[in-house]
């Protein structure tokens, strides 16, 4: 009797200890509020409540997550804030919080390329503390790649990366080779986004043609080609790529800085050699002589060289010597790196939450800041002055003039950006209609005296050129 009565004390003690715990778990909970829509990505994969947290079993599962505003009765209590990138660029500034706390962090989340999603405009400027973004500089980091070393520690992607040279790896096995010397096809592709910004359909169409004259050709995959490799059968596509394909084409739909995808990993981990087509410093995620930049080379040399490296084994052979030092893995492929896991441990990172208890940052790190490239070619292809907007008059492109071209904001992009559309509300051109004065100017000045405008009316103009988007200007006349 008296050992029952123990057993029962002492399940009752254990329970006390269980329930003392929960409520200070519950004390220490930090609520994110998810501003934009819980059901779009990347939301989504959040979970709600402690959830999301809890089934990926991370080291902090102290995070809730919520999208209704009036749960805690006012949004101002909420830890952080956070607004998905590609809803919040189209939110007007009255759509955002009209209040904040001095301990709460707004954070700019997304997974998307700066190309596809760009902000045109001021409105974001001092909303932000933190970003979570796939750019390297963002405080916590939303991407696809890890790299690890020999020794299985995380090294990278980042910034500035220390690489072993290739002549400092150890020589490529005998096994290896063997099989290497086994490929019989050039190059495959698996895509589905047939139109993209960053234009690479164009890209290999040029290149196929210049892989002709090699007997060689690209194998396309896909909704933009004539084979086909099923997703539900993504292994047998990746031994076929390991088997048979020397190349593998990483061609990213658009242009940002950092923005790499997982396409990289496909021939990374099934030993092909990438061919990357995208606007980040690749230096960052690989070390140089393991992949061919088709950016960089133009498709005719691209071509020659793919030949080359088929035609020569030992030669391409060397272009796998970092396998025996570097491994490449898929970020939530560990909990170290799961996206969503470190989202909270910074959230419970006092240190950096309160290095952080300031002013928003001026300019987000996504970022909206002037394109420098951008005004270096305004200022070697034409001859005009380079200007800051003020908002309070609107730019004006004016008939028998050369045209003022108007600093934009806009991402960085390692080309001139265009895929910022009209902005009504601050009336600047965008750099599609810059691209159209541009044109004009170096191209039809001698034919016409015109600009590339219509005028519709009520100083009112529509840029109309070619490939551009329209763009409505103020006018002078």
């Amino acid at each position: 009797m008296q050992n029952t009565m123990d057993k029962i004390l002492q399940r009752l003690d254990k329970k006390t200890e269980i329930d003392k715990s929960n409520v200070i778990s519950e004390s220490e909970l930090k609520y994110i509020l998810q501003w934009t829509s819980p059901t779009g990505v990347p939301f989504v994969y959040m979970g709600v409540g402690q959830k999301g947290f809890i089934d990926r079993n991370c080291t902090f599962t102290n995070c809730y997550v919520t999208g209704n505003r009036t749960f805690l009765g006012d949004y101002t209590k909420f830890d952080l804030i956070a607004f998905a990138g590609p809803e919040v660029v189209r939110m007007s500034k009255y759509a955002l919080p009209g209040r904040r706390s001095p301990h709460q962090k707004f954070v700019f989340a997304s997974i998307e390329s700066a190309d596809n999603y760009p902000v045109c405009s001021d409105k974001l400027d001092n909303v932000f503390n933190w970003t979570w973004t796939y750019r390297l500089e963002s405080e916590a980091k939303w991407g696809y790649i890890v790299v690890r070393d020999a020794n299985n520690v995380i090294i990278g992607p980042k910034k500035n990366m220390q690489w072993l040279r290739r002549e400092e790896m150890d020589p490529v096995s005998d096994e290896l080779k063997n099989k290497l010397k086994k490929k019989s096809k050039a190059a495959a592709w698996f895509v589905s986004n047939c139109y993209s910004r960053s234009g690479r359909e164009k890209y290999v169409k040029e290149l196929q043609a210049m892989l002709k004259k090699y007997n060689l050709e690209v194998d396309i995959y896909g909704h933009c080609g004539p084979l086909k490799c099923s997703r539900d059968k993504q292994d047998d596509c990746n031994v076929m790529l390991s088997n048979n394909y020397y190349f593998y084409l990483s061609f990213e739909n658009s242009f940002a800085e950092d923005y790499v995808t997982e396409k990289l990993l496909y021939p990374l981990q099934h030993d092909a050699v990438p061919i990357v087509f995208g606007g980040a410093n690749y230096t960052r995620f690989m070390p140089d002589g393991i992949y061919l930049n088709a950016r960089e080379l133009g498709s005719e040399k691209l071509a020659e060289k793919m030949n080359e490296l088929i035609l020569n084994p030992d030669l391409y052979a060397e272009y796998f010597r970092w396998k025996k030092h570097y491994s490449y893995y898929r970020r939530f492929e560990s909990l170290e790196t799961d996206d969503y896991c470190s989202f909270c441990t910074i959230l419970n990172n006092e240190e950096k939450h309160n290095l952080n208890n300031r002013e928003p940052s001026v300019k987000p790190r996504y970022r909206f800041r002037t394109q420098p490239l951008l005004r270096q070619r305004m200022s070697k292809q034409t001859n005009v002055r380079v200007r800051q907007p003020r908002f309070h008059q609107p730019p004006v492109l004016r008939k028998h003039q050369e045209p003022q071209i108007w600093r934009t904001l806009a991402l960085d992009l390692p080309s001139p950006p265009h895929a910022c559309q009209s902005n009504t509300w601050t009336g600047l051109p965008t750099p599609s209609c810059i691209h159209c004065a541009l044109r004009w100017t170096s191209e039809r000045r001698k034919e016409t005296a015109e600009p590339p405008c219509r005028v519709t009316g009520h100083r009112r103009t529509i840029c109309k050129m070619r490939n551009c988007l329209p763009v409505i200007l103020d006018s002078a006349g």
